[in-house]
Order: structure tokens, then C-alpha cells, then sequence
């Protein structure tokens, strides 16, 4: 008796301290985490969105909303892109045209601004960074169909490449933190950007072969930078890895020139993420796996990932449009996409994304909006994230995400025992406090069987 009573104060005891060690954690770290907590897998992208008005804080408060949301995962842009300007973004992607131009900056030096550092700094778990070279003369994705790729391009791809992976390994180091550079932005469209697509006939118009050996070059030139910086910096307590994005994969089934069949071969991604939105708005119930075993037969394995090294970079279902017939079937339809890739095995699945970027006009109503968000103009919710993303939350003991606690999580928690990091660094860390002990054992037991 004396025992059992002298465990449980230890318990309460252990319980005030760590809140204590929390607020005062809190008054220091300013960024807010969220109580729900989405599958590892599940991402968000947060690009071009014209709402809410956030004005020049955009980028930093619409990524901060991500988190809130629960998500781990995010997608970004930091690339020639962000000073791109419309008559509905008049102030360029993220409504913020301090760092522009930066044909005279580099990527390193674009992170490190104060206008992006602080949203690399945001506790994600896994950061998707499209990323792109700013010297106006390097090799870069928008002159693969149009001017070979010459070797001082090339080269001075590869540098700012290399010096932005050394800089990440060495301001994150010991974070637990994953980044995936991505490599281009839906590579079949660039391929045939001589051709007038993606307002063609892109399923029977092929790439020029010279935009495929120019694609083959771009995508391994940034590969060896990457690779050749992890060598010289190792990787500690954190990840980077390459990820190349393709968008036409049912063209290359059908037997056509296109990224999967002609590229892909020849290159060695990390990862290779699709732009999915060619098959994702089909019904059946095999179509997205196909899709997912053809890129696993045409690309070699990962040394990292295996032959797993396929996911979903980008799909998303617009709630408003007539395609697809309002929301019902928007859910319907995402439903069906998710699960046909968790089943598959995606290691992860990028939703487009917070808010929408094809709206009409900036600062919309709802109905200006196609309907690519998960929160709309009036602040309500998608019923992509109510109905669909919701059968996706993590719960205390689910270390595997796999929707149960069973002797698996157990394994797994027992691997970690004992270990220490920063909150919430690992699964096993179930009450987040930076220990994996006995408290999360409690946490594990009481959830077994769920």
C-alpha cells in the first residue's frame, strides 16, 4: 500500500512539474501546437492562397494556421516564384515583395531572410520546400523545353543547391526535423511548355527528346549537390532529401514519351512525388494503385526509401466546381484517393491546400473560389478536412499511425525507452515532454486494445 501510494504522488508530482516545465516553455517558444494531431503522412500545402488577409505576414501566419490545424507536415514555396505577380496577387505569392527581386540572392540567403526564417523555424515535422535556384542564369526548371542545359547553368544550379542543404543540416541539426527539397513543380508541364500545354492536346503531344535529356541533367545535377553536401555535413538528428514531382503518369501507361517513362530511369530521386489530379477524380477503387506500382516499376529504388519512395506531392478536389459536383463527391472522391494510398503505403500524402489559389479575386467570398482549401473565405470548414481528414487523427498509443494501439506501438515504444529530445520528438514521446518513460507507458497501456 505504502508503495502504490508513494508511485502515485510521484505520478502527481511528475504531472505539476512537467505542466510547470511546459508554461514556462511556452512563454519563450512563441508558436502555438495543436491539441488534434493529424496521421505523420498527411501534409498541407500553403501556396499562392488569396485569403485571409493577412497582408505581408501572409507566409508566416498562413503556416502557423497549418499547425494549428493539427498538420505535421507542410508545403512550401521558396523559388524565383514568390515575387511572381497577377492582377489578383498584385504582391507576388505570399502577398510580400520585400525580398524582390532575388535574381541577386541566393536560396541561402532567401531562407535566412526574416521573411522566411521564422517559418522554417515552425515546429513541422516534415517540411516540403519547392525550391528552385534565384540566379537568373542557372539551369532551372522553366528552360528545360525551351534551351539546353549548359554546364556553367548546370554548375551554378548545383551551388546553390549544395549551399542550401549545407545551411539546413547545419541550423537544424538535432531537431528531429525532415526537409524535402522539391524538384520541379510537375515536371511533365515543363517538358512541354514549348508546346502551348497545358492548354493542349498533352495526352498525344511528347516532349522534345532534348527537354528529356535537359530534365535528366536538371533533376541529378540537383541529386549530386544534395548528396555531395551529406557527405561533407552529415545529417545529424535531422533529414533532407530530394523529392521530383511528374504529373502525367496515365499519359506514360498509355505508352507516350513522358517524365515517368523516358526521365525517371535515368535519374536516382530520394523520393518521387506525384501531381496526382490526372487520376485522382476517377471512381474505382484500383485506378490510384496502378498509378503507384507503374512509377514503382519505371524509377529505380531509393537507398533510403526502398522501392516505398512514392507519394503523393499534390492532389486536391475542388468543392465548388461542377467537375466534380460540389462537395459530396469532392469527399467521396478524396475519400477513395486516401484510401488507396495508405493502403498502398505512401510514406506521404500532400493535400492542395489550406487556402484556395484560383479564386477570382484576393480577399473572396466562397463563392468566388473553385474550391481548393480546407478552410474557406468565411472561415468555415472544408469538408475534405471534417469528413475525410478526421478518419485520419493520431491518438495517444498509436506510435505507428496505423489506427491501432497493439503490440507493434508496444515494440516500438520499448526501442525508445529511456530516450530524451526536444517535446513531442518522437511518437514515443505519447504526453510530449521530452522523455519516453514510464508516464507514456501509462498513456500506451490505457489506450491498448483501441
Amino acid at each position: 500500500m505504502y508503495l502504490f501510494f508513494k508511485r502515485y504522488k510521484m505520478k502527481i508530482m511528475a504531472r505539476i512539474y512537467g505542466c510547470i516545465t511546459i508554461f514556462i516553455i511556452s512563454l519563450y517558444f512563441p508558436f502555438r501546437i495543436s491539441a488534434t494531431e493529424y496521421n505523420h503522412r498527411l501534409g498541407v500545402a500553403n501556396t499562392g492562397g488569396l485569403y485571409p488577409n493577412y497582408g505581408n505576414q501572409y507566409l508566416f501566419r498562413s503556416s502557423q494556421d497549418v499547425l494549428d490545424m493539427g498538420f505535421k507536415n507542410i508545403e512550401i514555396n521558396i523559388s524565383p516564384g514568390l515575387c511572381w505577380t497577377s492582377n489578383v496577387r498584385p504582391n507576388g505569392l505570399y502577398h510580400n515583395m520585400s525580398l524582390c527581386p532575388v535574381g541577386d540572392k541566393t536560396l541561402t540567403q532567401v531562407a535566412q531572410s526574416a521573411f522566411f526564417r521564422p517559418v522554417l523555424d515552425l515546429p513541422f515535422k516534415t517540411m516540403f520546400l519547392e525550391a528552385e535556384a534565384m540566379h537568373p542564369e542557372a539551369a532551372n526548371q522553366w528552360r528545360i523545353s525551351i534551351i539546353p542545359l549548359t554546364q556553367d547553368r548546370l554548375n551554378m544550379l548545383r551551388t546553390e543547391f549544395y549551399d542550401f542543404t549545407v545551411w539546413l543540416l547545419d541550423t537544424y541539426r538535432d531537431t528531429n526535423r525532415t526537409f524535402v527539397l522539391m524538384t520541379p513543380g510537375e515536371l511533365d508541364w515543363q517538358m512541354l511548355a514549348n508546346k502551348g500545354c497545358p492548354n493542349c492536346d498533352y495526352q498525344n503531344i511528347e516532349p522534345d527528346q532534348f527537354a528529356i535529356e535537359n530534365a535528366i541533367l536538371y533533376l541529378n545535377t540537383i541529386q549530386d549537390a544534395i548528396d555531395q553536401a551529406k557527405r561533407d555535413h552529415a545529417a545529424v538528428g535531422m533529414n533532407i532529401y530530394h523529392g521530383c514531382e511528374i504529373n502525367l503518369v496515365e499519359k506514360g501507361m498509355n505508352g507516350k514519351k513522358s517524365a515517368v517513362n523516358d526521365v525517371f530511369p535515368r535519374t536516382r530521386c530520394d523520393l518521387i512525388g506525384i501531381s496526382a489530379y490526372e487520376t485522382a477524380y476517377k471512381t474505382d477503387s484500383t485506378s490510384f494503385t496502378q498509378m503507384l506500382e507503374y512509377v514503382v516499376l519505371k524509377a529505380p529504388d531509393s537507398a533510403i526509401f526502398g522501392s516505398k519512395n512514392v507519394f503523393i506531392s499534390e492532389t486536391g478536389f475542388p468543392e465548388n466546381t461542377l467537375e466534380i459536383k460540389g462537395e459530396t463527391n469532392a469527399v467521396a472522391r478524396a475519400t477513395n484517393v486516401m484510401m488507396q494510398s495508405f493502403q498502398w503505403g505512401v510514406p506521404y500524402f500532400n493535400y492542395w491546400q489550406i487556402y484556395d489559389n484560383e479564386c477570382t479575386k484576393t480577399n473572396p467570398t466562397d463563392s468566388d473560389c473553385p474550391g481548393f482549401w480546407l478552410k474557406k473565405p468565411s472561415g468555415a470548414t472544408s469538408r475534405i478536412l471534417t469528413d475525410v481528414y478526421s478518419r485520419y487523427l493520431n491518438f495517444p498509443g498509436d506510435l505507428d499511425s496505423d489506427q491501432h494501439v497493439d503490440i507493434f506501438d508496444y515494440n516500438d515504444f520499448i526501442g525508445d525507452f529511456g530516450k530524451t529530445g526536444a517535446y513531442g520528438w518522437i511518437p514515443a514521446d505519447i504526453i510530449k515532454d521530452g522523455t519516453v518513460d514510464i508516464f507514456d507507458y501509462n498513456e500506451l497501456v490505457t489506450n491498448f486494445g483501441k
